[in-house]
């Protein structure tokens, strides 16, 4: 870990291309874990932590779907980018969350229950579908960015890179007295 490296990463993908990327990551990275727990010895019958894992998956959607269907808050650019790129990351860790919790169910269950990991899937995959960029959910945003006054694409905005971070200017260093 080098201290400062997070501030060197450049930011050059627009909030459109970064959210369906993560997406695509987070479908893929499931397939890649389901197979590797898939090849350690595993057990298929259903437990109880199938079924607490099954409401937490419903919780999940729940609060996902309270999130994804919060209304732009107004009609600036900069809001806008930032409202969609908060609202799909926020959903994003949330859907996640329950994918992690089916992991870490898999390596604490004494036999290793894979149904545990696959129980998991479906609310992942359901969440990422009801918070990704979908044509239906772009077109419900730019309904309510034309209600907001506003005339300007919502795809042309959330294709628009973002805004450099602001640089802080660093303090002299001191040398050493003695």
């Amino acid at each position: 870990m080098v201290p400062g490296a997070a501030k060197l990463v450049v930011r050059k993908a627009s909030p459109l291309t970064a959210t369906r990327t993560y997406a695509a990551g987070a479908v893929l990275m499931g397939i890649v874990f389901g197979a590797a727990l898939a090849a350690l010895n595993h057990d298929l019958h259903p437990t109880k932590g199938d079924l607490g894992l099954a409401a937490f998956g419903l919780l999940d959607l729940l609060w996902i779907g309270a999130l994804a269907r919060r209304p732009l808050p107004d009609a600036n650019p900069k809001s806008v980018r930032t409202f969609f790129a908060q609202t799909f990351f926020i959903c994003f860790a949330i859907s996640m969350s329950i994918v992690g919790l089916g992991f870490i169910g898999f390596f604490i269950s004494g036999r290793g229950q894979l149904l545990l990991y696959l129980t998991s899937i479906p609310f992942a995959v359901a969440g990422l579908i009801m918070v990704a960029p979908t044509k239906r959910r772009l077109e419900r945003m730019q309904t309510r960015l034309r209600e907001l006054g506003s005339a300007e694409s919502l795809v042309a905005i959330l294709n628009q890179p973002p805004e450099p971070l602001p640089r802080k200017p660093r303090p002299p260093r001191r040398r050493g007295v003695g």
